[in-house]
């Protein structure tokens, strides 16, 4: 048997004992003992399961592409006034939580993320209001990408302008994830900022080069190739509006992106991490945007 065959044989055991280790914890909840041992099996084994390569086929970047087309239209709407400019001020709970200070974030299609073949796309919305600042303020934070490694630092490790004129923008970054398990990605961004009018800017960023860094700061460190890594990232489109309101900003941040498929008797589980750490991060990045504004 090869070296190949021992570690295929090796993700199919610990694949087993994962869902194995799943399924007992779903029925543990009046066994302590069983619970902690589930958890901690879970844990250990499934950051090894969710390295394993897999790939990027045709027909996941077709749905993917579907959909971003769908978001880019309802962008759209919102720039040329068939919807609201500013969707967290559209509703009185949402406005209310956000002008006393709050961060609101929410899925714009299902928190559990929407299946296609072959993967699954993540979409949600966040915004922040950030108090005694003009709309140009809260831009330069945003635009000023050279700075991004210090700003968001808690996931970007360096941030580079390979050129911009001050509304077009490629940017290169290397931003790492925790999450179960550390991943270093190398990604290339085109974005483009404008404004509207004196109130209200407008900004777009599509992610052209995703990469998985393989051991990253070790001896031999290297790059998968795209499509061809643990899928932790394949593609990635945001989308900003920042509108300027009496007392100050508010800004509010879309994402939408492309991950492998979930690991078949997981998504009970994987899909409540993955929804409460795209909380977290919308939550961090959105908060370190309202700082920095304030601190210029």
């Amino acid at each position: 048997m090869t070296a190949s065959h021992h570690v295929a044989s090796g993700f199919a055991t610990d694949f087993m004992t994962v869902q194995a280790a799943s399924i007992a914890l779903r029925h543990a909840v009046a066994n302590r003992a069983l619970l902690v041992t589930a958890h901690v099996v879970i844990l250990t084994l499934l950051p090894r399961q969710l390295s394993a390569d897999v790939k990027l086929i045709p027909e996941t970047i077709a749905a993917f592409d579907q959909y971003s087309e769908t978001a880019d239209k309802q962008f759209a709407s919102r720039l040329d006034g068939t919807e609201a400019f500013l969707w967290s001020l559209s509703e009185e709970a949402t406005s209310g939580a956000l002008l006393n200070g709050e961060v609101v974030i929410e899925p714009v299609a299902n928190a559990a993320g929407l299946n296609v073949r072959g993967g699954l796309i993540h979409d949600w919305v966040a915004a922040v209001f950030v108090p005694g600042v003009d709309v140009s303020d809260v831009v330069r934070v945003v635009t000023d990408y050279d700075s991004h490694e210090i700003t968001y630092s808690f996931s970007i490790l360096r941030s580079d302008i390979v050129e911009g004129d001050g509304s077009n923008y490629h940017v290169a970054m290397r931003v790492m994830y925790n999450a179960l398990r550390r991943v270093v990605l190398e990604v290339e961004h085109r974005a483009r900022y404008a404004r509207l009018d004196n109130q209200r800017w407008w900004g777009r960023s599509r992610a052209v080069r995703v990469q998985e860094v393989r051991n990253p700061g070790k001896p031999g460190e290297s790059l998968r190739p795209p499509g061809h890594d643990s899928g932790y990232l394949w593609r990635l489109h945001t989308y900003w509006r920042f509108g300027e309101i009496d007392g100050g900003v508010v800004a509010e941040y879309r994402t939408v992106s492309l991950t492998r498929a979930i690991p078949s008797g997981l998504g009970w589980m994987l899909r409540r991490l993955a929804s409460r750490n795209t909380r977290t991060q919308l939550r961090t990045v959105m908060s370190l945007t309202r700082d920095k504004a304030l601190s210029r």
